[in-house]
């Protein structure tokens, strides 16, 4: 029993999570905006980010590290912060996103803030919005992107569009702001605003509205810097890993322009992916790979599960995955174990294993997989019970409180592993 939970501890152990941890918190250094972060293509901040992430593959152990050199528009937004005032007079200040535009007030300003629902080309009939602000809600997932309604504000003379998402792409939270690098061209301004902040102003919007006009508008200040810089450089930052032979080779290249701080999905695949080529550059026997992709967004597993599989042929190593997620098991795995408590209870082949599985809860785990249109892996079976306590297990199997197959046996003595049939081994005294 303390066998088996140490040896996941020494497997742990051997892991450098903390370095990787650690190089996607340091990527949040370099930001343009000081309260909200961005680190934007071309700006000094990506540069000085770049010549970071040069150094760390340097020091990973790469070969022929240089910077390739691309020509950009460059971005630089440094602040959008909108100032308002309530019926009792407190200023309420919001901070506003942005898109790659060119906007700056050089101080707060005073502005008329219009809302214009959508900003259909209907929406503006019979009103002036020469020198405002245009607030207006949109659904970029079902409706349309923002470009659209930043064009119709430029054409109808609005000093600036301020978008917010209702409910569409990318809107996780009433507090979060979206954004995009490009809305259209750079002379029409546009920024973000939380769903949260624009409740707020909508209230104050129907407070001052005291006449019933048909446009709803307030009275703002806004402080803005917003700049796009043509014909300017940035650097892919480029390493190499050699192959086995002379003509194979791994290119390792850093994407790492980035929007709101925080801890995103490009500083952390940026920061994985250098990981594993510190761990290649010493050609390595043996890799351990615990939870991979678990913190990427949807469209990064895809590419560090083929990359590693990719390096696998190339580099003749071999790996331990550890995940918790079937589908990028069953993909990527030539062989399986599964555990239960810091204790294997099965293995076997990926092709035996999802075909015939044995332990009681491998059942369990593969009945639990979600199926739409596809016969499930197995039958449904409840677990029923509470998961013991890592620190104070069961005396005979780890799984008898929840098993229901357990018998007397299972409660008293913990089970071995051993071969069922060929190639095949399970923990479980009914088997």
């Amino acid at each position: 029993m303390t066998v088996n939970l140490n040896i996941v501890e020494k497997c742990v152990s051997c892991l450098n999570i903390k370095e990787s941890y650690d190089l996607a918190r340091r990527m949040e250094q370099e930001k343009t905006n000081p309260v909200l972060g961005y680190r934007t293509a071309g700006s000094l901040a990506e540069r000085k980010t770049g010549d970071m992430l040069l150094e760390e593959m340097k020091k990973a152990g790469l070969t022929q590290v240089e910077k390739d050199k691309i020509r950009v528009d460059a971005w630089e937004f440094k602040k959008a912060v909108m100032r308002c005032h309530d019926r009792e007079g407190t200023c309420r200040e919001i901070q506003l996103g942005a898109y790659q535009t060119d906007f700056k007030t050089n101080g707060f300003q005073k502005f008329d803030l219009v809302y214009l629902g959508k900003g259909t080309a209907d929406e503006y009939k019979n009103i002036d919005v020469k020198g405002k602000l245009v607030l207006i809600e949109i659904n970029q997932r079902e409706e349309w992107w923002i470009n659209y309604p930043v064009y119709q504000a430029h054409l109808k003379g609005a000093a600036a569009l301020i978008a917010v998402q209702s409910r569409g792409y990318a809107q996780v939270d009433d507090t979060a702001l979206n954004a995009q690098d490009i809305a259209g061209p750079s002379c029409a301004p546009a920024f973000s605003m939380s769903r949260a902040d624009f409740l707020m102003i909508r209230r104050l919007m129907e407070e001052k509205n005291e006449n019933g006009n048909r446009v709803p508008e307030l009275s703002v200040e806004f402080d803005a810097d917003t700049e796009v810089i043509k014909d300017q450089y940035t650097y892919n930052i480029v390493g190499k890993i050699p192959g086995t032979d002379s003509d194979s080779m791994i290119l390792l290249s850093a994407h790492y322009d980035s929007y709101f701080e925080g801890f995103q999905d490009d500083n952390a695949a940026v920061a994985m992916i250098i990981g594993i080529a510190r761990a290649l550059a010493v050609k390595p026997e043996f890799i351990i790979a615990d939870e991979p992709v678990s913190s990427l967004d949807v469209s990064s597993p895809a590419q560090i599960l083929t990359l590693l599989m990719d390096l696998k042929d190339e580099f003749h190593f071999s790996c331990l995955f550890i995940a918790h997620d079937l589908s990028v098991v069953r993909h990527i795995s030539d062989r399986l174990g599964v555990m239960y408590l810091g204790a294997l209870v099965e293995v076997g082949n990926k092709q035996t294993l999802f075909q015939n599985p044995l332990h009681p809860y491998t059942k369990v785990l593969f009945s639990a997989v979600p199926t739409v249109g596809e016969k499930p892996l197995v039958e449904h079976i409840d677990a029923t019970g509470e998961i013991p306590s890592p620190v104070n297990l069961p005396k005979g199997c780890f799984f008898c409180e929840r098993c229901p197959y357990a018998t007397e046996r299972c409660r008293r003595e913990h089970p071995e592993l051993r071969e069922i049939e060929p190639g095949h081994q399970a923990a479980c005294h009914i088997l």
